[in-house]
């Protein structure tokens, strides 16, 4: 009787210390970020970083160079190789704007050459290491034939070889341990799409793959542009009206899609005049129909701006109503 007894003490005891006990924590999900990082070379200064907030609205970003540029994830980057005159200019890390480099290479007798500063062809005894790959151009250099044992010797570094149609058929009659996959042919395309102006833009293809590359200098906006018809560059949030002054980050977000966003001084004058610069180089017309009455609602919205080509052929940016009026 005296165990039963102490028995119910103990169950009893149990069942109070329970209902006293603290509250088991309520479980808090992780907290995940969602922002976009930053590119390596993005310039993260005060001083610059409204501008640097209006050119991300429009998924671009302003580099440490004061440059305009895509952002890698445009898919631009994929398919354009930065040309560079020596091993020297041949960075360790990956360049957030291009996927390779494009060096300018000769073969002789005495090995593979490149050509310093001075214009000397110097021995490439080596190339730096690098996360990206290094494209050997010799689709310059008909003069000399291609020796078999000097292509072979290339097979052994992380690299491939951009020739010439003709030296592509030399080529493919020589044999090489330089596997098929390795070797770009320098042409024009067969389809010729607006090219930026004073881009200079070279086109590599491979042959086996089908696959296309673009080897040009200093800024890819331009080239990713004219790649993608501006698509990956969201579209202009404030509208056009003539007679306001725009400060710059308003020109950013009022630009229309195919604008030269490296040129944004000149910009701020021209649409002053009611125009704009295209990537490619031409004028185009800004002009604000909603405001006339030339056209309604349903197509300029309130705040909206979208475009279309006038008789001339000029584009004709439509801006909204000022959501501010």
């Amino acid at each position: 009787m005296r165990a039963l007894r102490s028995a119910v003490i103990t169950a009893t005891m149990m069942s109070l210390a329970a209902c006293t006990s603290a509250p088991p924590k309520a479980y808090v999900a992780p907290t995940i970020s969602t922002a976009v990082s930053a590119p390596g070379n993005a310039d993260l200064s005060e001083a610059n970083a409204t501008l640097q907030r209006a050119l991300n609205e429009r998924h671009l970003y302003l580099t440490v160079d004061d440059d305009v540029a895509p952002y890698p994830d445009s898919s631009c980057r994929n398919g354009l190789l930065k040309r560079v005159s020596s091993p020297a200019e041949i960075g360790a890390a990956q360049d957030p704007l291009y996927a390779g480099y494009l060096l300018p290479i000769r073969l002789q007798a005495s090995g593979v050459r490149y050509r310093d500063s001075m214009g000397q062809w110097q021995p490439l005894t080596s190339l730096p290491a690098t996360a990206m790959t290094v494209y050997l151009d010799l689709s310059d250099d008909a003069r000399t034939p291609l020796a078999a044992p000097t292509l072979s010797a290339l097979s052994g570094q992380p690299v491939s070889l951009v020739l010439s149609d003709a030296q592509y058929q030399q080529w493919q009659k020589a044999g090489s341990a330089l596997g098929q996959g390795r070797i770009w042919v320098k042409r024009a395309p067969s389809l010729r799409r607006p090219e930026p102006e004073g881009a200079n833009i070279e086109h590599l293809f491979q042959e086996r793959s089908g696959a296309v590359l673009q080897a040009l200098d200093g800024n890819p906006l331009a080239a990713c542009q004219s790649q993608q018809d501006s698509v990956f560059i969201a579209s202009a949030t404030v509208p056009f009206q003539p007679g306001r002054g725009y400060r710059l980050e308003e020109l950013v977000a009022m630009l229309p899609q195919d604008a030269d966003f490296n040129q944004l001084f000149r910009q701020a004058a021209l649409v002053a005049k009611g125009r704009y610069l295209t990537y490619w180089g031409k004028l185009a017309v800004l002009q604000d129909r909603c405001k006339s009455g030339e056209l309604g609602a349903d197509v300029c919205g309130k705040g909206r701006a979208t475009s279309q080509r006038d008789d001339q052929g000029l584009i004709v940016v439509i801006g909204g109503e000022s959501s501010d009026d």
